[in-house]
């Protein structure tokens, strides 16, 4: 893994701050929840830089969490000062999986809070993550749990990749409105991680389900199961990229089953008031 010091961090941050000399743009209200995509390899805003892998900047109940890290520190660091996000803001990450194009940017945001944050990593992959940055401050996930009031993680799901054995993390947001689940790739499958949330929620609706599907290698028929698999399970919406694949994508935008929200690199979502 690549490796970043507190101080070169800060004098990129500073020149970045020099360079573009933007304010800094944060929702205060804790009633609040916005989704920022930082990184991704599905991109529609020129502005930015897309790259292998996925992020996402969350502001819920007085937290302010980064979802995945993406595959360069500099990238997403550089990104996050263009959509005016304040990485000094950030409280907590969260690490779906232990793939490079999720973890590479881990050193550049620890780095420039000091290494003082929360991170949240699938225990099997404590080990692995933690010799590449080792004054992280980390928190093991095993099991299902809720890390903060209405923020809760599905813990590890375990699946085969490329011969060998991944084991994966969901975050899940708990609003008035629904369920917001927003995962890194669905190693484990769309189907597992939908039945997994709806048996922990029960009676409470996916409002919309973020991230990555791993769905570039299913066919079309395979996609349409699966699309009318997530119809009848009643998720309001869905806002796939990074690993879903460009067929998935476009039949996803195209059909008659669940609402499609494109939340590529630079994308937002909002709800002004998300109190239960």
């Amino acid at each position: 893994m690549k490796r970043i010091t507190f101080i070169s961090t800060i004098l990129y941050i500073l020149a970045i701050n020099y360079i573009l000399g933007s304010p800094v743009e944060r929702m205060d209200n804790k009633d609040s929840l916005r989704i920022v995509i930082t990184f991704n390899n599905c991109s529609s805003d020129t502005n930015l830089k897309a790259g292998p892998g996925f992020s996402a900047w969350i502001e819920y109940k007085e937290r302010v969490l980064i979802f995945d890290t993406g595959s360069d520190y500099l990238t997403l660091l550089e990104n996050m000062e263009k959509l005016n996000l304040d990485f000094m803001k950030v409280t907590d990450i969260f690490i779906s999986h232990n793939h490079w194009d999720h973890i590479y940017g881990i050193p550049g945001i620890a780095g420039v809070k000091n290494f003082q944050v929360n991170t949240f990593i699938p225990k099997s992959s404590v080990d692995a993550i933690i010799q590449q940055v080792p004054r992280l401050i980390y928190k093991e996930v095993n099991e299902f749990k809720e890390l903060y009031p209405g923020i809760w993680s599905t813990g590890e799901m375990s699946s085969k990749f490329l011969n060998t054995t991944i084991a994966e993390q969901m975050i899940i947001l708990e609003t008035k409105e629904g369920l917001i689940v927003i995962t890194g790739c669905s190693h484990p499958g769309i189907e597992t991680l939908i039945n997994l949330v709806k048996g922990k929620f029960p009676g409470k609706t996916i409002k919309l389900l973020i991230g990555g599907f791993h769905l570039e290698k299913k066919t079309k028929e395979e996609i349409k199961l699966i699309s009318d698999y997530l119809k009848e399970t009643g998720i309001k919406a869905i806002a796939p990229s990074h690993c879903t694949g460009e067929t998935a994508i476009e039949y996803f935008k195209n059909s008659n089953g669940v609402d499609y929200i494109q939340m590529f690199l630079g994308n937002e979502y909002k709800i002004l008031n998300v109190k239960l």
